[in-house]
């Protein structure tokens, strides 16, 4: 029963990851009310490096982070103290992408944009 939920677990997240890639990318690139809407407009190429920083965070925050898991917290607590973080994150994302925020402009705090090139 534990392999079948921890393989479940990593399926659910795996799903998740890839099935966020693209509408992050449509989130930012285009425009509420482009052809495909989007919320930040902020262009193909801008889009595309946030999109891309992400994925390397994604992809390099486990190493230091197994590292304070093992060293310092244990499982069971980082995986409440990270569960919590990412709900946190959820949360705020959910509601900067509602549509009467995206006019007043919150959208940006959101899904921060990264420095302007």
């Amino acid at each position: 029963m534990r392999v079948w939920l921890a393989a479940t677990i990593g399926m659910a997240a795996r799903f998740s990851y890839y099935g966020t890639q693209t509408l992050f990318q449509n989130y930012l690139q285009n425009r509420p009310n482009d052809l495909v809407p989007g919320a930040m407009g902020l262009g193909k190429s801008r889009a595309t490096m946030v999109n891309l920083a992400f994925t390397v965070l994604v992809n390099i925050l486990p190493l230091p982070t197994s590292i304070l898991v093992d060293g310092c917290l244990g499982r069971y607590r980082a995986l409440q103290i990270f569960t919590g973080i990412y709900a946190k994150g959820s949360v705020i994302l959910f509601a900067t992408s509602l549509p009467s925020e995206i006019l007043s402009g919150v959208a940006s705090p959101g899904f921060p944009k990264g420095p302007d090139l």
